[in-house]
C-alpha cells in the first residue's frame, strides 16, 4: 500500500496541536521526545513543501516577462 501524502495544511494542523500541547503543558514526560521529532519532521516538511511553491511561482512570473 502507497503512503499518501500530507498536504501542507494537514502537516501544519499536526505541528499546531503539537506546539499548543508544549506551550500549555499537555503533553506528557513519556511522548515529549516523539513529539519534538514529529515536530522537527513536520516542520522541515513545511518548508519544503513552501520552497517548492515559491520555485515554481518564481518560475511562472519569471516566463511571464
Amino acid at each position: 500500500m502507497k503512503k499518501t501524502e500530507l498536504t501542507y495544511e494537514q502537516a501544519y494542523e499536526k505541528l499546531e496541536t503539537i506546539v499548543k500541547g508544549f506551550e500549555n503543558g499537555t503533553l506528557d514526560v513519556d511522548s515529549l521526545g516523539a513529539q519534538l521529532r514529529e515536530a522537527q519532521a513536520l516542520l522541515a516538511y513545511c518548508k519544503k513543501k513552501l520552497f517548492k511553491v515559491e520555485t515554481e511561482v518564481k518560475k511562472i512570473l519569471d516566463t511571464e516577462e
